[in-house]
């Protein structure tokens, strides 16, 4: 999921959220129009129905909160994720002459990580492999001085992707670099 995307979900989200407790206090406020704040918000059959379900009802509903608990943790983990997917364990690269050469998915990241922080206006430059030996996935995240110009700096990335194609044979399915600025934080505006 792109950054945009995962912008765009978590504001619905909150958005969605914020919506409902609105309503909950206006209605308990008694200030939405048609509604009695003394009134049950769910219809009275299915008050019922859900008092005749003891204990079961509460034991459904302990399931349930489960069962969303670890989906939130699944959620949890995958926005903490690093890169875009499992990484990359190995790479199998064929020569010309009888044999391979293997590398680990880890070593060709941090190779480019530090050929990414030899670059003029780079402090700091983390690199996750994913996605599969034939097509990797790159996702790069560059911490670059307040005073670099990011033109620059897009430059040194493609040849710093060049290098990556012509050392290993292959050309990254994906490339997504996340560029921040680093030092101390900028003065506001007012």
């Amino acid at each position: 999921m792109t950054d945009t995307a995962n912008r765009v979900l978590w504001t619905v989200v909150g958005l969605v959220l914020l919506a409902a407790g609105v309503v909950g206090v206006l209605v308990s406020r008694d200030w939405l129009p048609g509604t009695d704040a003394e009134a049950s918000l769910l219809w009275p059959d299915l008050v019922d129905w859900w008092r005749d379900l003891d204990p079961w009802g509460l034991i459904g509903l302990g399931l349930l909160g489960a069962v969303v608990a670890v989906l939130g943790l699944i959620l949890l983990l995958a926005e903490l994720r690093r890169g875009g997917g499992p990484q990359l364990r190995e790479l199998r690269l064929a020569n010309q002459r009888p044999g391979h050469t293997r590398v680990r998915g880890p070593v060709v990241g941090r190779g480019l990580e530090r050929d990414l922080a030899r670059s003029p206006g780079v402090r700091n430059a983390a690199v996750s492999v994913t996605g599969t030996a034939p097509r990797p996935e790159l996702w790069i995240r560059l911490d670059v001085d307040r005073q670099v110009d990011l033109g620059t700096v897009r430059q040194q990335v493609d040849r710093a992707l060049d290098r990556f194609t012509r050392t290993y044979g292959l050309r990254p399915a994906r490339v997504d670099v996340t560029t921040r600025v680093a030092g101390a934080p900028l003065a506001r505006v007012r």
